[in-house]
């Protein structure tokens, strides 16, 4: 991995990082609550901070090469499944909302005019 490599990176580390955290409010508040979530959302922040330090110090050495190239390869795969579990449970919670619409519209009664 070279210093052009880990600077595409350190750009992209920051973006996967805010939109994670942005999408976290539009996520349904049941499926913030599971345990599963939070777990997966505090990795991710994780893994996108320590990533974009190693990516930081491979700009100002170079890049890098054996398991540290690895290590970062595999925290930007992290970053990366959990920015589609994130993607995957917006349209979910969408589809929950709209559902939950339909069946609210279908249950209340409506008026009919008197004739």
């Amino acid at each position: 991995m070279n210093a052009a490599t880990c600077a595409v990176l350190a750009g992209v580390f920051p973006l996967i990082l805010i939109a994670i955290v942005a999408d976290r409010r539009v996520i349904h508040l049941g499926l913030k609550r599971r345990i599963w979530y939070r777990r997966a959302v505090v990795g991710t922040i994780g893994s996108c901070l320590l990533g974009l330090g190693y990516t930081v110090v491979g700009v100002q050495a170079e890049g890098f090469e054996g398991s540290a190239a690895t290590l970062l390869w595999i925290l930007f795969a992290v970053a990366l499944v959990a920015f589609a579990m994130s993607v995957l449970l917006t349209v979910a919670t969408q589809e929950n909302e709209e559902d939950a619409t339909e069946v609210h519209e279908l249950s209340v009664p409506t008026e009919q005019p008197a004739t």
